[in-house]
């Protein structure tokens, strides 16, 4: 009998169940990472969004509302 060189079926079954083994503990892992570095993100964009406010305010404060108007609102 010639020696055959390759995986057997039950080898190839072993490493599949041991990649879906894998795969069900990091999903749930990757997916909260994905979702904080979203949220950290939406807090930059919105920080940024404030900042650019402020310095509006500083270099032009006649474009904003004035108290009469009752638009103001606190940063």
């Amino acid at each position: 009998m010639k020696n055959k060189k390759g995986f057997t079926l039950i080898e190839l079954l072993a490493v599949i169940v041991i990649l879906g083994i894998i795969l069900v503990i990091a999903i749930p892992s990757i997916s909260a990472a994905i979702l904080n570095s979203r949220k950290n993100a939406y807090v930059a964009t919105a920080n940024e969004f404030v900042d650019g406010l402020r310095m509006m305010m500083l270099t032009d404060a006649s474009l904003l509302p004035t108290n009469e108007e009752s638009k103001c609102v606190p940063i």
